[in-house]
């Protein structure tokens, strides 16, 4: 088709508007197939990866039956280029293109036709096996996409159906067209370059983010234990000297009964000093782990069997489905530890036949822990302190048990996240990074 440089004015100002490589894919083959456009009965484009060329593209029919079929409705309803090529930024030719699965050597083109310009292919002999199965069909014409640097790419454009020759001035025309093609495929890949590193700064931010909350939660964990420290060492002698010589005297000495209750009630709260005391000493110090590659489902058993007079005792049914996920790097006391912790939590919660269903699975590099109650549940209010240290909604406890159990996975580069609501349960879910995924062990443990 003798295109006129006013209608390639035009194609050109159509294809700068678009930022997608799909996109610009799609328009650049529309404009080489439509009837107001270069008139090319079909079009492929290639893409080069390495020494490879890729199919990208494919517009055109493939049979003359769905060529005679497209003839008539184009005859019948009219489409200027323009809006076929506005179908290209609203992704409706995307969705119904005609697909191919082969790809092409760049090794095994004669090199002259990828260096030089459009080329008019009229012999099979010069034609790579591999598109002769595609094609079947000559003369077609070669299009070449270039920088100034490297091969982009090249465009694969016949006349099957109607026969219509291949001209030079065609090749006069498709050899600006190139040129315009080729830019438009750089800026499309410079653009998607761009959205790509723009993906991984954001990426990068919010891990950034993350690890910063970390550092924040670890902070106020070693404020928390410093001053704890002080505490119990200042108290923990004290206390040991009161039950030491409580202890002899409520032995060795006789007292009549309204002297010996009271005597029971110090003891008693003396022990209630040293057990806070104990618990104290068990947040401040920091555990050193001892990791060793482990399954969640060993800890989880030692877990349950630590638990299971207060499991019985209750009537609990306990549901596992536990997916083969591989190993975590882990010490598994102290995460036998947090297990524990939690299913007690979860025990406590619930009156009497009530039911824990524990969930094990693998998601891209990280194995989740779910543990799911039908217990009471807990408040906003309740919620909002559950990892404070010495806030605690059980009248025995101290309120360490979580904060504890947060600092461990904390320091296996893990995550621990609580959803729960009055009346309908909570559901604990701790993440752990797989250990097969792990390149360092250092990554694991900061």
């Amino acid at each position: 088709m003798d295109i006129s440089f006013e209608k390639l004015w035009k194609i050109s100002k159509e294809l700068q508007l678009s930022l997608s490589l799909d996109e610009s894919l799609c328009k650049i083959l529309t404009a080489l197939t439509a009837g107001d456009g270069f008139a090319f009965n079909r079009a492929i484009i290639f893409l080069k990866e390495d020494t490879r060329l890729i199919p990208k593209v494919w517009i055109g029919p493939k049979t003359i039956d769905e060529a005679y079929k497209v003839w008539k409705e184009i005859s019948s309803q009219p489409h200027a280029l323009e809006d076929l090529l506005s179908k290209c930024s609203r992704r409706e030719y995307l969705k119904s293109l005609p697909t191919i699965s082969i790809e092409l050597n760049i090794n095994d083109f004669n090199p002259d036709f990828l260096n030089n310009g459009p080329t008019k292919i009229d012999k099979s002999d010069l034609v790579p096996k591999t598109l002769r199965s595609v094609l079947e069909y000559l003369p077609f014409v070669l299009v070449p996409l270039k920088t100034e640097s490297e091969l982009l790419g090249l465009i694969i454009a016949d006349n099957m159906f109607n026969k219509k020759a291949i001209t030079d001035i065609d090749i006069k025309h498709l050899e600006l067209y190139a040129a315009l093609a080729s830019n438009v495929i750089e800026r499309a890949n410079l653009f998607e370059e761009v959205k790509k590193k723009e993906k991984a700064l954001e990426e990068s931010y919010r891990k950034l983010q993350e690890a910063q909350k970390k550092v924040i939660s670890l902070e106020k964990m070693a404020a928390t234990g410093e001053l704890s420290s002080t505490f119990a060492h200042e108290l923990r002698n004290p206390v040991a000297i009161i039950g030491g010589y409580a202890e002899n005297i409520y032995r060795n000495a006789e007292f009549p009964d309204s002297l010996k209750s009271k005597m029971e009630i110090i003891l008693k709260t003396v022990n209630r000093m040293e057990f806070i005391i104990q618990n104290l000493s068990d947040y401040i110090r920091i555990p050193q782990p001892q990791k060793n590659f482990v399954t969640i489902n060993e800890i989880l058993n030692r877990s349950l069997e630590n638990l299971q007079i207060e499991i019985t005792k209750k009537n609990i049914s306990i549901e596992k489905n536990i997916q083969d996920i591989g190993k975590i790097y882990a010490d598994p006391l102290l995460i036998e530890q947090v297990f524990t912790n939690i299913l007690r939590n979860s025990i406590d919660a619930i009156d009497r036949n009530g039911l824990i269903y524990i969930n094990v699975y693998r998601k891209e590099t990280k194995i989740t822990v779910e543990f799911i109650d039908n217990g009471k549940g807990m408040t906003d209010e309740v919620m909002n302190t559950l990892f404070t240290p010495f806030h605690s909604g059980k009248r025995e406890g101290l309120g360490l048990g979580l904060a504890v159990s947060k600092k461990i996975i904390l320091l296996h580069n893990g995550k621990i996240d609580i959803k729960s609501k009055l009346g309908s349960g909570t559901t604990v879910s701790i993440l752990f990074p797989v250990a097969e995924e792990v390149k360092d062990e250092k990554d694991l443990t900061h």
